[in-house]
């Protein structure tokens, strides 16, 4: 899986549920935190994450809750 030093990332917070579908945009490199969660609660949570073109039978394995 080729990763480039500017990749961009779905992702989803294990903690407040919110993740790339809901906000609309991707992750870049450098975000790795939950903005949501910073800035509402105060709490510094890490994005689950993983390249934007991995293969929708692999992307249901990192999200809990969704079956392929």
């Amino acid at each position: 899986m080729p990763q480039t030093a500017d990749a961009h990332w779905n992702f989803y917070c294990p903690e407040c549920g919110l993740g790339d579908r809901e906000l609309g945009h991707l992750a870049r490199d450098h975000e790795i935190y939950c903005e949501v969660c910073e800035h509402e609660e105060g709490r510094v949570i890490r994005l689950q994450r993983w390249l934007a073109d991995l293969p929708v039978e692999d992307q249901a394995l990192l999200r809990a809750g969704l079956a392929a």
